[in-house]
């Protein structure tokens, strides 16, 4: 399913996020950036390959297939509790994106790539999990990324 409007990225990053949570930011750290993602428990923040633009963002369950599509690829865990996963900029919060999902524990895998200037294309693959998933995994790495060993699996809320 695609998402609309259009998501409005910017500060090179972008939220995928549980509903019931007030601020889906994280702390950025330059590990962090390094990999090319920062999360807490019910929230992920992204980064993208340009600085800022707009993105198409398509959602779908399962598995990301074909990976070569894509420049990134990351897989990342992600607990639900609200029943409603929310995707938006960092300007455009809270926008009006979202969509309905079981409450429970997820494998988020998110490719991107870039398609023309100032335009990313987005997917965003959601997998159900019985166990969770122990750690965030980087499946295709853009040049961009020089991820730490072992990846951060935390970052801190920003102060307000």
């Amino acid at each position: 399913m695609e998402l609309f409007p259009k998501l409005y990225f910017s500060y090179s990053q972008f939220f995928i996020y549980d509903e019931g949570l007030d601020s889906p930011a994280c702390k950025w750290t330059e590990a962090h950036s390094r990999q090319g993602f920062a999360r807490r428990q019910q929230a992920i923040a992204v980064g993208t390959l340009l600085e800022f633009g707009d993105a198409s963002v398509h959602v779908q369950f399962g598995d990301l297939a074909p990976l070569e599509e894509f420049e990134r690829v990351i897989a990342i865990p992600l607990e639900i509790r609200s029943g409603r996963v929310c995707v938006d900029g960092p300007e455009e919060h809270p926008a009006d994106r979202s969509f309905p999902v079981s409450p429970g524990l997820y494998r988020v895998a998110i490719g991107q790539k870039v398609v023309e200037d100032q335009h990313e294309e987005v997917v965003i693959a959601l997998e159900k999990l019985t166990v969770p998933m122990s750690n965030s995994e980087i499946l295709v790495a853009d040049r961009a990324l020089d991820p730490p060993v072992p990846l951060i699996e935390d970052a801190e809320r920003p102060e307000p």
